[in-house]
């Protein structure tokens, strides 16, 4: 599994999973966080562009990292895909930072 910049050819898979999480919301009580259309196309393009926007794959797309979490001294990545991902950011799961390539290699387990 690699974390790496989105690019460009990522968008129509970013929005899809997007508008799969917003749904996910919805169904699960919370309508407003994202509203119908947020985040826009136009400022997945400009993080693009910007390069604040990581896509996670692991021989298929799972999501997009979404946030970093810090509730105390260990940080935990959340992954928005059609389901939400948290990866706790310690050497068990994460595998490889390279921050060159812009991307993290991690491993996940049954339950993630």
């Amino acid at each position: 599994m690699k974390v790496r910049l989105a690019c460009p050819k990522d968008l129509p898979e970013l929005l899809r999973i997007y508008a799969a999480a917003r749904e996910a919301m919805r169904r699960s009580g919370n309508p407003t966080q994202w509203g119908n259309n947020r985040p826009s196309q136009e400022t997945l393009e400009e993080d693009i562009r910007l390069g604040r926007l990581y896509a996670l794959e692991a021989g298929e797309k799972l999501g997009v990292l979404k946030e970093v979490l810090s509730p105390s001294r260990q940080q935990v990545y959340v992954v928005a895909g059609e389901r939400e991902i948290l990866i706790p950011a310690v050497p068990e799961f994460i595998l490889e930072t390279n921050i060159e390539g812009g991307y993290l290699k991690v491993r996940l387990i049954e339950g993630m």
